[in-house]
């Protein structure tokens, strides 16, 4: 019989059919290898919320200032409305570029506005124009010195508008004279009523003015005649003035 060497297992050994099963204990660490920490899930990235409104007054106070016509204050106003969008502290985008565009055509507007209501548009309109570049469909304000009976004018220069604007008279007809010489003032006269009443001239008015209408001229004068040779009939209301062309195809 051999010895046991090792001697009889000890009472409960597991490897002894019957004995205790052991229980798993926690697990054994080793210095050199610390522990891991728990698994953390990365953070999901964050999605914009809604743009904040606490520069939406940029915005706002751009439009008041471009209506106001203030337009240094407007386009400074509306450029840091349009940052204050991008940067996603305002939410009213729109209103800075209405604002920007407000500060640019207020002024004009409202410059428009004043020269209607004072009257300016019409005077700015007028154009000075001597009676020998006067042009048929040409409208006249009442030179100085006209006079019904005939007379010299105080001026060399007629005031031309347009033809929408309040006016006097408009140049309807004109025609040169073929004299070598100047005929004369009574000649010129009679030729004054030929001219201005001839077919050829009334046919340049449109026919529902004819009723209303009378006609005064521009002759030349012997001093004049040396460059100025031509009869110009201009035709005016029987009252009140004109507010339109009364010529045809104008």
């Amino acid at each position: 019989m051999g010895i046991d060497k090792y001697g009889p297992p000890p009472s409960g050994d597991p490897r002894e059919p019957g004995g205790p099963v052991p229980t798993a204990g926690p697990p054994q660490v080793r210095a050199d290898h610390p522990a891991q920490p728990p698994f953390e899930a990365p953070a999901s990235f964050a999605v914009d919320g809604p743009a904040r409104k606490d520069k939406n007054w940029l915005g706002v106070a751009s439009l008041i200032a471009g209506l106001l016509g203030a337009l240094p204050l407007s386009i400074g106003l509306g450029i840091g409305g349009l940052r204050a969008a991008k940067d996603r502290r305002a939410n009213n985008r729109p209103v800075a570029i209405v604002g920007l565009v407000a500060s640019v055509a207020a002024p004009i507007v409202y410059t428009v506005l004043a020269l209607n209501y004072f009257g300016l548009s019409d005077k700015l309109a007028e154009k000075s124009v001597s009676y020998k570049d006067l042009a048929k469909g040409d409208c006249v304000l009442e030179p100085g010195g006209w006079n019904d009976t005939g007379g010299v004018l105080e001026t060399n220069h007629l005031k031309v508008v347009p033809c929408v604007n309040d006016h006097w008279g408009q140049v309807y007809y004109i025609k040169a004279v073929q004299d070598a010489t100047y005929p004369g003032d009574a000649a010129m006269d009679a030729k004054s009523v030929e001219f201005c009443e001839s077919d050829e001239a009334i046919k340049n008015v449109k026919k529902e003015h004819w009723p209303d209408m009378t006609y005064g001229s521009l002759l030349p004068t012997a001093d004049s005649w040396f460059d100025f040779r031509s009869v110009l009939c201009i035709l005016m209301p029987e009252s009140g003035t004109l507010t339109q062309s009364w010529l045809v195809g104008q």
